[in-house]
């Protein structure tokens, strides 16, 4: 599961980058085919980024300084479908290369982002990014 991977992960030269999204509704979690058409792409240009160089984290001389090897995309929203919040969807295709990320996966919360998680058995992970594409704005005739 996932606590089991991130134990695998974290060292001190390794980290996981965590990207909050928010607003995501039926529209992104409709399919895990669709979730994967949505931010797969992402996950395989950081993979190969990283694998390439281009990311590198090196920003000091230290031999200590965390690379990112995980990547995990924490995708929240109040209308997130109950079929897709116990599902840990692996982003990557089975044939990544070694370089880049180790992993790249996504999980789900049902709520507002400025909710309190209430769900005991998954932890939300402090963010080191935080997006929201859209917020659901198109979606709602009184915002006009």
């Amino acid at each position: 599961g996932f606590g089991e991977l991130m134990s695998q992960h974290e060292t001190k030269c390794s980290k996981t980058l965590t990207i909050h999204i928010l607003g995501c509704d039926r529209v992104e979690c409709s399919s895990e085919e669709t979730l994967r058409k949505s931010v797969g792409p992402f996950a395989r240009w950081m993979s190969a980024a990283l694998q390439s160089g281009v990311l590198s984290t090196m920003q000091t001389s230290s031999a200590e300084a965390p690379q990112i090897d995980s990547l995990v995309l924490e995708i929240s929203g109040p209308n997130v479908p109950d079929w897709i919040l116990s599902r840990e969807i692996n982003l990557l295709p089975s044939s990544s290369e070694l370089g880049g990320l180790v992993s790249a996966i996504a999980v789900f919360h049902q709520r507002e982002y400025h909710e309190p998680n209430t769900d005991e058995a998954s932890d939300v992970l402090t963010p080191d990014l935080a997006v929201a594409f859209n917020a659901g704005i198109w979606g709602y005739d009184s915002w006009k």
